[in-house]
């Protein structure tokens, strides 16, 4: 340090003497009388320079000390009286020192010198700050106050002297302004009775006037409870808009509105009015807002009615839809969708018709149907299909007698041409893109039809040319065959007829369950066209070790909750395939106080759940909660990377959730 400072302060002079030295010795050779003037004179210079200079180094040492002392002081000074929280923490996360300003704030009596800061903040993660693995703010909860800490770790090496220190800026007043700002901002929605027509034609002519102002009257008390600004602009729908902090509370009581509409019953059946409310939050202007609650009525109609939906910029909420769909009389719809499908397969060159992954009898049925249709009309088509059960391959070869369908089932893999503009790909059975036989097929086709029954999900496939889909309806066989009964030049052949009875009969569990009086006049025309009962009941018979790998997964359920039986099925050595496990969960549901069954099993690199339900619990919002779908009392979800023991944990943890929820609006 003192070579330093010499540098700074005496710059050449050392450099200086040297040349006076060699120009003193030069006057030797010239003459000794100057000789030695010089040299005294440049000694004289030396012992003054040198006497100099140590009174320079003592003044500035003095200095330099003086301004040390100042400098500690005014740091110490400050660090007592720094505004802001601060606190020193040792690696061993004990409290080595704070300021008085974080001592203010801890409200407590008693010093917190050597204790953890743990015990003052135990949500912070301290090991990352030492670690310095987790980045600045990091914000934590003091009783009712909120902080960002930025916190800075020194000599973290060093076990006995390294340490960190902590800065705390409080943000309560900004986190409080930000949440009153979030509870003011708007809501936009849309309320529509989902079930109007049916409940006007239920009513008497001196009835409907009144059924309709009690509805108004139900619905305008909703709105001015909630602070919500309500206009009816058509007999059935009504725009509002709310801020989001009723919306908050609506969603805690699980929209009552829905219920007190349902306490309106009409006509001599006692039938009661539905309503279903979409509502679009977070959109960056209310015509965004407003786009989402249509989007998000799209879906609670698609899924049945009686429900609420809210969208946001990337999700659905769901809340409601527990009871039944009601059946629509009309046909309107059917005759319709047969109009605009036989235009867009008149269009089309080629015809692609896929159903979901692990086609059952509902999917390939339709299939078929959907063929007879494309093939009566002179087009070109093939049904897309990997995996092939029994009851499915049975099917198949029933069909394959005819010459139409020599080549008609092909893999979605073995197609060489890539579908181009006149390629029309027709999905049947499933609405949600991301169960479809052929991502990658539904991926490029621009031109899509969608025939489903299943509940509308979240991500349904959006982009369609033609979107037939009757959540009421038993299945998609039934709706295909609504489709064909309008196009009276497509005449279907028995086998077809099979096929399409063969996936009624398995969504309606034998005419059980799901059926209504369109379900039978369906089955009445395939009757009429040459189907067979005796044949497809032909379809879902089974061996003797079909039927005893049956009884040993029923064998295996319990009942985790009352009227709720539950099987996993952990043998991977025995042939136990997809229709199997199936039925398997078709018969628990035969238990007597079974309500709702469940299974597990893995296929490949799946798990797969699979849910019944004879309508006293709906399995189809348990299934969502898993990322599945399906219906009220048909659901499932296939899970990836995931075990079985972890799928049963969260399938019980959703149940009991459910049953909570079931038990407090009782």
């Amino acid at each position: 340090m003192d070579k330093k400072l010499s540098n700074i302060f005496e710059p050449g002079t050392k450099t200086i003497f040297v040349f006076l030295v060699l120009f003193t010795l030069t006057s030797l050779f010239l003459n000794q009388y100057v000789f030695w003037v010089e040299a005294v004179v440049v000694a004289a210079l030396y012992l003054f320079y040198l006497r100099t200079r140590m009174k320079h180094r003592q003044g500035l040492a003095r200095h330099i000390e003086q301004l040390s002392y100042q400098v500690d002081s005014a740091a110490k000074s400050s660090l007592l009286s720094f505004p802001l929280p601060l606190v020193v923490v040792h690696l061993n996360g004990n409290i080595s020192w704070y300021n008085e300003s974080f001592f203010a704030i801890l409200n407590k009596e008693d010093y917190m010198l050597e204790k953890p800061i743990t015990d003052i903040f135990p949500q912070l993660d301290y090991a990352a700050i030492i670690e310095e693995t987790i980045q600045n703010p990091i914000t934590v909860k003091l009783e009712n106050r909120i902080f960002d800490i930025y916190a800075n770790a020194i000599n973290v090496k060093n076990a006995s002297s390294g340490f960190a220190v902590l800065y705390l800026i409080e943000q309560t007043q900004l986190e409080t302004t930000k949440h009153e700002l979030q509870s003011q901002r708007s809501v936009a929605g849309i309320l529509m009775i989902d079930n109007y027509e049916d409940i006007m034609q239920n009513a008497k002519e001196l009835e409907k006037a009144n059924v309709t102002t009690r509805i108004d009257k139900r619905v305008s008390t909703w709105a001015e409870n909630n602070g919500a600004l309500l206009q009816k602009f058509a007999r059935d729908k009504y725009l509002f808009v709310m801020e989001q902090q009723y919306l908050k509370n609506m969603i805690a009581e699980r929209f009552p509105i829905l219920d007190q509409v349902k306490e309106i019953l009409v006509g001599p059946h006692k039938m009661p009015a539905t309503i279903s409310l979409g509502i679009g939050r977070d959109g960056g202007s209310f015509m965004e807002k407003f786009d989402f609650a249509r989007a998000a009525m799209d879906v609670a109609l698609g899924r049945g009615g009686d429900q609420v939906v809210i969208k946001d910029v990337n999700n659905f909420e769901f809340f409601g839809g527990k009871s039944k769909e009601m059946e629509k009389r009309t046909k309107v719809k059917s005759r319709v969708a047969a109009t605009a499908l036989k235009e867009l397969i008149s269009d089309a060159e080629q015809v692609y018709i896929m159903g979901h992954r692990y086609a059952d009898l509902d999917a390939v049925g339709a299939a078929i149907g959907v063929y007879r249709i494309v093939v009566g009309m002179g087009k070109r088509g093939n049904i897309l299909l990997s995996t092939r059960s029994t009851e499915v391959e049975r099917l198949i070869e029933n069909v394959q007698e005819l010459e139409e369908y020599s080549d008609v089932f092909v893999s979605p893999a073995s197609l060489l041409l890539p579908p181009d503009k006149k390629t029309l790909l027709i999905v049947v059975d499933t609405n949600n893109p991301d169960y479809v036989e052929s991502s990658e097929v539904l991926d490029t086709c621009n031109n899509v039809v969608v025939i489903d029954h299943h509940r509308r999900v979240g991500n349904y496939i959006e982009k369609t040319a033609l979107n037939f889909h009757e959540p009421f309806s038993s299945s998609a066989c039934e709706m295909v065959t609504e489709l064909l009964q309008y196009l009276e030049d497509i005449k279907i052949k028995k086998e077809e007829a099979n096929a399409l009875l063969a996936g009624i009969v398995l969504d309606t569990k034998n005419f059980t369950q799901r059926t209504g009086v369109r379900t039978f006049e369906a089955a009445s025309y395939l009757k009429r066209c040459g189907a067979d009962p005796a044949e497809t009941k032909a379809l879902f018979t089974s061996d003797l070790q079909s039927f005893r790998l049956k009884m040993r997964f029923i064998s295996q359920a319990n009942m985790p909750y009352p009227h709720v039986a539950l099987s996993v099925w952990r043998d991977d050595s025995t042939d136990f395939s997809k229709e199997l496990f199936a039925q398997s969960i078709d018969e628990m549901l035969s238990i007597t106080g079974v309500h709702a069954s469940f299974g597990i099993i893995r296929f490949e690199d799946e798990v797969h759940i699979s849910a019944r339900s004879n309508g006293e619990i709906n399995v189809q919002i348990i299934m969502e909660k898993l990322g599945g779908g399906g219906h009220q009392t048909m659901a499932g979800v296939q899970l990836r990377n995931t075990s079985l023991d972890a799928a049963l944990e969260a399938l019980i943890a959703i149940i009991e959730d459910t049953v909570t929820e079931v038990a407090q609006e009782e």
